[in-house]
């Protein structure tokens, strides 16, 4: 079956109404996005929409007009307005979110906690409709997955530093802020920042922002289907990292590999090498996310006291996968299965819900793992 995905090219920077234009451009309907933003119950506002030149690029800008309010909204406020709406649990939740990740970067900016943030520019009436209106959207056009490019980023706010923590970004000086708090917010929440995946691409769309210069100020989106042959995970490009170590104890390449997934690594593993002079030592390899490596490599060297470390880009073949929940007579288990061509090639029960109802229920291990799968041959 195909998915439908989006792809955001953040070419000329990334702000919520670039990211809201560029969606309608390619084919949310305003009026059904006015209709689904009146759920929140936010009064004095107006959204527009035309069609502007930048750089010679025919783009989609949203204007949204407020009536002018003295009033200076917490965390909890923003997230009261939200899930008080008649929106749809999908989008109260993919906005809440991204309210979230706003909070977190103010609060560590101004050195507060998220919750004692008072939300200015950020929490006005546009930006929780930018917010809310980027997930309505999606959610219109029916985009499974979103994906994203990295972002060139020039002067940016101290929250955005924040945002863009573990995040693919290179940095430039046009004489702008051309990556906002609110843009970097929905791409980290909302994308995965990854190249495109393959697909059939459906439509496009460009949002335009407020400056002109030379590069465009606009967004552009691919709306697209995945080749229902290739399920859309089954290839990805992931970040190898590896050193060899023959001077780390046991009990610290232990730790070492707790470490590295906190930091993020999406795997970790030990191969026994011999090294020059005969002198073992132990080949440490983890796998990350692009884009999301930074915190990795820095877990790499403070705990493993490396001077180097090989990384490189590989690319991964992947089932498509799907988790299921079967009720046993041990309680619920997680159940993890990968399909090829439609059928079920892999089946595992995940390991921490068998290893703690075993020892719940003082039964072996394997008798567990028989009974989540005997419950899954008989859905």
């Amino acid at each position: 079956m195909s998915t439908k995905i989006a792809y955001l090219d953040c070419l000329g920077g990334v702000s919520g109404d670039m990211i809201l234009g560029a969606l309608i451009d390619a084919g949310a309907d305003p009026k059904e996005l006015i209709a689904e933003l009146a759920k929140l119950n936010l009064t004095g506002w107006k959204l527009k929409t035309r069609q502007v030149d930048k750089a010679g690029t025919s783009a989609t800008k949203v204007d949204i007009e407020i009536k002018p309010e003295n009033t200076n909204r917490t965390l909890l406020d923003v997230l009261k307005i939200i899930a008080g709406s008649g929106l749809s649990r999908s989008v109260k939740h993919d906005a809440a979110r991204v309210f979230e990740v706003l909070a977190a970067a103010e609060g560590a900016a101004h050195k507060q906690v998220p919750a004692a943030i008072h939300f200015h520019e950020v929490g006005a009436v546009d930006a929780i409709l930018d917010i809310t209106g980027a997930a309505v959207c999606l959610k219109l056009l029916d985009v499974k997955k979103l994906y994203a490019s990295a972002l060139t980023v020039s002067r940016p706010a101290p929250a955005t530093i924040h945002i863009l923590e573990n995040m693919s970004v290179g940095l430039d000086d046009i004489g702008i802020e051309n990556v906002t708090p609110t843009g970097a917010a929905i791409i980290k929440t909302l994308a995965k920042q990854a190249p495109a995946p393959p697909a059939i691409i459906r439509a496009t769309g460009y949002g335009a922002g407020e400056a002109d210069t030379e590069l465009p100020n606009v967004v552009r989106v691919w709306l697209g289907e995945t080749d229902k042959s290739r399920p859309l995970d089954h290839e990805d490009t992931v970040v190898l990292l590896e050193s060899n170590i023959d001077d780390l104890t046991p009990e610290g390449l232990s730790y070492a590999m707790a470490r590295l997934f906190e930091a993020g690594a999406l795997d970790v593993w030990f191969t026994p090498v011999v090294m020059k002079k005969g002198r073992p030592a132990n080949v440490v390899s983890c796998l990350a996310e692009p884009g999301r490596d930074a915190g990795v490599v820095d877990v790499f060297f403070k705990e493993t006291g490396t001077l180097g470390i090989r990384i490189s880009r590989v690319s991964r073949r992947l089932l498509s996968r799907k988790t299921v929940i079967v009720k046993t007579d041990y309680g619920e288990i997680r159940v993890k299965t990968g399909w090829l061509d439609g059928a079920a090639v892999s089946v595992r029960p995940e390991y921490e819900d068998c290893a703690t109802a075993a020892k719940e229920h003082n039964t072996p291990l394997k008798q567990v793992y028989e009974a989540a799968l005997k419950s899954l041959s008989t859905r």
